[in-house]
């Protein structure tokens, strides 16, 4: 059986939803794919009660004219009524995009700007993984040895430090091609953070880890 087109362009759409709802603490919404900049009336995925969606509400429109957040609660919004609560843009890295999330009932505590927050770095890096080939190019054109994962994340942690402002690092180990050296170099792999990104590089006359490390600074590297 041949899926949907919403669900061949956005993968695990319904698992992305259940995640966003549930960390954000979203009790009614659904995800509807946007092609050639218009909202397609068939969920990708939903959470909650069925609805139908309303493409002419102002705060869609608001919210795929801008390409940012649009939420009842906003003094910058000139909505005048809707029958939603929010609207979030879906946006790849390339600032295409992809999807809008209507939110129609969430708590109204959760309806603050650091949830929001929260909801859009969710959707843009799920969006990276959607549209990762561009994001990808550019770095293995540069370092055309990286490997594909590792571009991948580096991308996505890189969009992550830009919008929401999470730093993350990058760490190079090198050591010596000898019994003592080749020894460290397997033991600092095996002790590896669960969430680091490791790609090893080894020369005749060293071996050298590269080290991705979301979500850590200075501090963390030390």
């Amino acid at each position: 059986v041949t899926p949907p087109a919403s669900l061949r362009a956005l993968p695990g759409a319904h698992g992305l939803l259940e995640f966003v709802a549930q960390v954000c603490q979203i009790e009614v919404a659904a995800l509807f794919p946007v092609r050639n900049g218009q909202v397609g009336r068939d969920a990708a995925a939903r959470v909650g009660d069925d609805f139908a969606l309303a493409p002419d509400d102002e705060l869609v429109t608001h919210a795929i004219s801008t390409m940012s957040v649009a939420h009842l609660k906003s003094e910058d919004i000139p909505v005048a009524q809707s029958q939603y609560l929010v609207c979030a843009p879906l946006v790849s890295a390339d600032g295409q995009l992809l999807a809008v999330l209507v939110i129609k009932r969430m708590p109204f505590l959760s309806l603050n700007f650091d949830n929001l927050q929260l909801l859009l770095v969710l959707l843009g890096y799920y969006a990276d993984g959607v549209e990762h080939s561009g994001l990808v190019q550019g770095i293995l054109a540069a370092v055309p040895g990286c490997p594909y994962d590792f571009a991948l994340d580096l991308g996505r942690l890189t969009r992550l430090q830009r919008d929401a402002g999470i730093a993350s690092s990058m760490v190079a180990l090198a050591f010596p091609r000898d019994e003592a050296g080749d020894s460290l170099f397997e033991h600092v792999i095996r002790r590896r953070r669960a969430l680091d990104l490791m790609w090893p590089v080894q020369t005749a006359s060293q071996s050298v880890l590269v080290n991705l490390m979301p979500a850590t600074d200075t501090t963390g590297i030390d």
